[in-house]
């Protein structure tokens, strides 16, 4: 992909063989430039471990085969698994996790302050999740159209929310079983 599309050539791919938890610490302590990753999975596991993670898994769509002469072939003979990704959706689409510098999830929660005044007015609101997957996607769609949530990632969205994955996170030093499930109606 990165001798193909030349808009990835800076950007490392990620896998589901990847470790993530040290993926994030070495891309936050080098201080990594470049927000984004790429990757072809789409698999609702390994998505939810990106957000698991600290990732905010977005989308683009390439034009396949890419607009030189003769690379269809090439292309299909250097990953022959992506003729059916093609076949499969139509169209390529690539999923680009992203360590956002200014919306980071990578948090360092002892490091985290919340002002008295806005805890204070925090208590006159409410947060859900699991409660309007279809109205939260709708209403990306609306605001946003497609290129926001493609195909895939609204397949993925739906099969989290439908198939919750029980997962270990840290409450200030305090270990809890949670369902990850929905992630992304918070989004």
């Amino acid at each position: 992909m990165q001798r193909l599309y030349p808009y990835f050539k800076k950007m490392p791919v990620l896998t589901p063989k990847h470790d993530l938890r040290k993926v994030v610490r070495i891309a936050v302590e080098t201080k990594r430039e470049k927000d984004f990753f790429w990757s072809l999975e789409f698999h609702p596991a390994y998505y939810a471990e990106l957000v698991y993670n600290g990732f905010l898994p977005i989308a683009t769509q390439l034009p396949f085969p890419p607009p030189y002469p003769d690379l269809k072939a090439q292309i299909l003979r250097i990953i022959p698994s992506l003729k059916n990704y093609v076949e499969k959706r139509g169209r390529l689409i690539v999923l680009l996790p992203k360590l956002h510098k200014k919306r980071c999830l990578a948090v360092d929660w002892k490091q985290l302050h919340v002002s008295k005044n806005a805890r204070k007015r925090a208590k006159k609101f409410e947060i859900s999740f699991d409660s309007a997957i279809e109205k939260v996607i709708a209403g990306c769609m609306k605001q946003h159209g497609e290129e926001w949530l493609f195909g895939p990632v609204r397949a993925t969205f739906r099969w989290i929310h439908s198939h919750p994955i029980k997962r270990k996170v840290t409450k200030v030093g305090k270990e809890e079983e949670t369902s990850c499930s929905s992630s992304s109606s918070s989004v």
